[in-house]
């Protein structure tokens, strides 16, 4: 039998542990209060704000704001769907009709009360007059909205009347601003409204086409007799057999055009060259020569019989001009001066703005259009486009999102309740770390051990118990928690992961990673709430905000059946209820289990010294100090 030999031994321990589960509480602690006093400083600043705005100023500017921002939504559906009109109407697209859309909202900002909304529909008007490029386009229909705004010409007939009339007089969309600058000077000038004047213009303007009148002449002579109050019709026909009359007796000659010229005080070459050169002025003269004969006490309508002039239609267009001959020269000296200065519509539309109907029309639309902008800015309205074809793909995420941060916000008022309870949970906590910190300084290596058995435990049994309360724990451990309940996360849904890939492609894959990440802070929080929901005072509170929290989850396909412990039966005899026994066992041997030492001299001397125990731990130490 071999002797038994007696070995002094010094074992010496380096305590790398004690300072980390010290560091651990400070921060824990530190967490703990900062995220307390956050929580209050927010609450009391959330509920002294809302005490200073009485309660009907809160509904007045929650009703307010939203009405604003439903209207500016409301602007940016109907911009995309004007200016794909205009696009149609035109033929712009791409590029052209994207600058189109952004010059048009630069428009409408120096435009006061004047919609961009309501230049795209011009603008569309203006396509379906054969209007063609930007620039004409911009120019009809911002002419068209001032107008509207100053006078009483407007939509669609207004336009078509004018465009008509330009297209008529061959000076085409380029000059509608002065156009409309002499029609709103003549307005101011007689009794007669724009759209009287228009009217009239309109018929003239037919009449008269074959002798290539410019627009200031037609206004002119259009102002004049609406003035005098005749109508269109009768106008126009007055107008028309006038013009024939003198080109009749140019062509003809002879004793008719000897009486013409006659009338107009000129020789017949002279009248004959005049109607060749000047049309508008050789009727002027005729009307001049009438007049002349009236102011002598002579028969007009018997000079306009001599002349072919008869009818009673044409006296009641003709005679009123002879009548207020001055009147037809300053209407159309008027008409083209302000076709030169080009500023009356100018002056009146910013008159016409001031008030405060428009002035709040202005803050609306000023809020429309930064939206607008913002959202065509880049790439157009491709981004508007597929940002709602995106919202509208994804509606349950995006439903779920805004039920959670509502839920987040009444989960603060949850927060705020039980801050007390937080207090008191904290402190413990302290006092748990305060007694581990002075066992720690005892430095003994089975302590050491113990702690670090009883860590592994909690993290194991927090796995373990994760359906039950596992994954609420760990999201109070901080980091290692956090990422325990991410894996988790990806463990419980894997499956539909890999499903999302093979059904949906990379895109629904990579949407099924975001939700389930989403879920890994979801599920902890859900599982919280309802343990809390439990507790008498608050669990009313915590019930609304886990209902919330619930339908984020169900909205996006993340709950489980079962997956609470509540929600499940098991057999007593289940592997469920065996693997938990199993488990028990377990951290129990960690616990009290006794220590396997393999110590090996130099010597050899002691092979190995082992005790019993149901879950021995291996303890690795340095070489073995002392002297035989």
């Amino acid at each position: 039998m071999p002797a038994s030999v007696k070995i002094p031994a010094t074992f010496t321990a380096v305590d790398k542990f004690s300072h980390v589960i010290k560091g651990m509480g400070r921060e824990i602690r530190n967490m703990t209060r900062t995220g307390i006093s956050h929580i209050k400083r927010f609450d009391h600043r959330v509920s002294q704000t809302f005490k200073k705005l009485g309660r009907l100023t809160q509904l007045a500017l929650g009703v307010g704001l939203g009405a604003l921002f439903l209207n500016a939504v409301d602007d940016i559906k109907t911009f995309e769907t004007n200016l794909v009109g205009v696009g149609k109407t035109t033929g712009m697209a791409g590029a052209e009709l994207y600058q189109l859309g952004q010059d048009t909202i630069a428009a409408s900002k120096t435009l006061r009360g004047i919609e961009t909304n309501k230049l795209l529909e011009l603008g569309m008007v203006a396509g379906q007059l054969g209007i063609t490029g930007s620039k004409n386009i911009l120019n009809f229909s911002t002419t068209l909205a001032k107008l509207e705004k100053a006078t009483d010409i407007v939509g669609e007939e207004g336009a078509s009347s004018i465009a008509r009339l330009l297209n008529i007089t061959g000076e085409g969309p380029a000059q509608v601003d002065r156009f409309g600058a002499s029609l709103v000077a003549l307005g101011n000038s007689t009794a007669a409204t724009e759209s009287q004047i228009l009217a009239v213009a309109s018929e003239v303007g037919r009449a008269t086409a074959a002798y290539k009148l410019n627009s200031r002449e037609i206004l002119g002579v259009s102002a004049a007799l609406a003035d005098m109050g005749v109508a269109p019709e009768a106008a126009g026909t007055a107008i028309a057999k006038t013009f024939m009359g003198i080109e009749k007796a140019t062509i003809s000659g002879g004793k008719m055009l000897t009486r013409y010229a006659k009338l107009m005080g000129m020789s017949a070459k002279e009248t004959k060259d005049l109607f060749a050169t000047d049309k508008q002025a050789t009727f002027n003269k005729l009307i001049g020569g009438l007049n002349k004969i009236q102011k002598e006490g002579g028969s007009v309508t018997k000079a306009m019989d001599d002349i072919g002039l008869s009818g009673i239609i044409l006296n009641k267009g003709i005679i009123p001009l002879v009548s207020n001959y001055d009147k037809l020269e300053g209407k159309l000296k008027l008409a083209n001066d302000e076709y030169k200065r080009n500023q009356a519509l100018n002056e009146e539309t910013a008159a016409a703005s001031k008030t405060v109907q428009t002035g709040l029309d202005e803050v609306a639309k000023s809020f429309a259009n930064v939206l607008t902008s913002s959202a065509t800015a880049g790439s157009g309205l491709d981004i508007v486009r597929e940002t709602l074809f995106f919202i509208a793909d994804n509606m349950e995420t995006v439903v779920a999102l805004g039920a959670v941060l509502l839920g987040s916000f009444i989960a603060l008022k949850v927060a705020t309740g039980i801050i007390s309870a937080i207090e008191v949970a904290t402190k413990l906590w302290t006092g748990a770390q305060w007694l581990l910190n002075i066992a720690m300084d005892a430095n003994p290596i089975g302590l050491i051990i113990i702690a670090v058995a009883a860590l592994v435990a909690l993290i194991v049994g927090a796995i373990q118990k994760y359906d039950e309360w596992g994954a609420a724990l760990l999201n109070f451990m901080g980091p290692i928690g956090i990422l325990i309940n991410l894996f988790m996360s990806f463990k419980r849904h894997w499956d539909s992961i890999v499903e999302a890939f093979q059904t949906e492609g990379i895109v629904g894959g990579i949407k099924r990673i975001g939700q389930v990440i989403w879920d890994s802070m979801l599920y902890p929080l859900e599982q919280f709430l309802r343990m809390v929901s439990k507790i008498p005072g608050v669990g009313k509170i915590a019930q609304r905000s886990l209902a919330f929290v619930s339908a984020a989850r169900q909205m996006n396909n993340l709950n489980q059946p079962g997956e609470f412990a509540e929600d499940r039966v098991e057999p007593v005899d289940s592997p469920a209820v065996n693997q938990a026994q199993s488990d028990a066992q377990t951290r129990a041997a960690m616990l009290n289990g006794t220590v396997n030492l393999n110590i090996k001299d130099p010597g050899n001397h002691v092979e190995k010294a082992t005790s019993e125990g149901p879950m021995p731990i291996p303890i690795n130490i340095s070489n073995t100090q002392g002297a035989f």
